[in-house]
């Protein structure tokens, strides 16, 4: 479930009033997702050329094969492999996306302003806040996602790139047999 929100949350915002299907992340990216309920720290990696993604979280590694819609989930040196949503971690944002308002965090000269976007995800509601810097590109660094449960997940982002800082992760396991569902 992490994977699928910190997907969504890689899209970068180029102005706040434009068609949001324009807001696209960069063809690859990389950051550190801190989830605020859970106290985890996940390093994620995300190339849309070559359709695939991962996440790092202490001893699991999940890798998205966008392409072939497979998920290849290695913890503790054993692999197991699932199928994926059709298209679960689009590059831009839907059409469906609604800008919200801007915001600003941090005080003086460390402040930080950004443009709140929502809509609909994943049988919940996901809120997605962008940095709004001029003559800079925007990323999102904060997200709060609610499911129909009314269950809250909320993370913020650190260390953004516009490269893959671990390309290790990226490969899919080459032994992975379908997870077993009982």
């Amino acid at each position: 479930m992490i994977s699928k929100i910190i997907c969504f949350l890689v899209l970068s915002l180029v102005s706040a009033d434009q068609d949001p299907t324009k807001v696209c992340s960069p063809d690859q990216v990389s950051f550190y997702s801190y989830n605020i309920e859970k106290d985890v720290i996940s390093l994620v990696n995300i190339d849309y050329k070559s359709k695939i993604m991962a996440v790092a979280l202490g001893n699991t590694t999940v890798v998205n094969d966008l392409q072939s819609e497979k998920s290849y989930i290695t913890e503790n040196g054993t692999c197991q492999s699932s199928d994926l949503p059709k298209d679960p971690y689009p590059q831009c944002l839907p059409a469906n996306a609604v800008q919200l308002a801007n915001i600003t965090v941090g005080l003086g000269s460390n402040q930080l302003t950004g443009t709140v976007w929502q809509f609909p995800y994943n049988n919940g509601v996901l809120k997605v806040a962008f940095t709004n810097v001029p003559n800079a590109p925007n990323y999102p660094f904060l997200t709060r996602f609610v499911d129909d449960k009314g269950v809250v997940s909320a993370s913020f982002f650190v260390d953004i790139a516009t490269n893959i800082t671990q390309p290790a992760l990226l490969k899919i396991p080459d032994l992975c047999p379908p997870k077993v569902i009982v």
